[in-house]
């Protein structure tokens, strides 16, 4: 009997190499999460430096025109957080798309693989029994030499 040879292979192969694709993407649309909300925290923490920076100039007696330019830095930083927040809204929307297409594919590859995990089964079955059958043939086969060598 032949070797089992799964016939759909190439289209499984596919499917897992499209869901690793898909994988990987994801990874890639978190990495970019990541660097937002690192440069959110980091926009903070400029916020927090320039108010102490201006409040240790305002000690050592700044003039009062350097000293206005502070709030405005510190609104450009808050605008930029906004930007970026409305960024990471749209980026968790690319996520939570892309888990739903990764959900979708690892469905896809999962049906593939019971596929072939039940033609594997019967494969067995089927080989198994043509092994039985073998070995039932070659049982009969050495009981009627047998019978004929007692008859002689």
């Amino acid at each position: 009997m032949q070797k089992f040879k799964f016939k759909l292979e190439s289209v499984l192969k596919m499917k897992t190499l499209l869901e690793e694709q898909c994988r990987n993407e994801l990874g890639k649309i978190i990495v970019e999460k990541k660097k937002i909300e690192d440069e959110i925290e980091r926009n903070h923490r400029h916020i927090d430096a320039s108010y102490a920076e201006r409040e240790s100039h305002l000690k050592q007696g700044q003039s009062a025109a350097h000293a206005s330019f502070y709030p405005e830095l510190a609104e450009g930083y808050r605008a930029r957080i906004e930007d970026l927040k409305k960024s990471a809204q749209e980026v968790e929307k690319r996520i939570a798309a892309k888990k739903a297409e990764l959900n979708e594919k690892r469905a896809e590859l999962k049906l593939m693989s019971n596929l072939k995990e039940k033609e594997l089964t019967q494969w067995k079955k089927a080989y198994n029994k043509h092994v039985d059958q073998t070995v039932e043939e070659m049982v009969m086969m050495w009981d009627e030499s047998k019978l004929q060598e007692e008859e002689l």
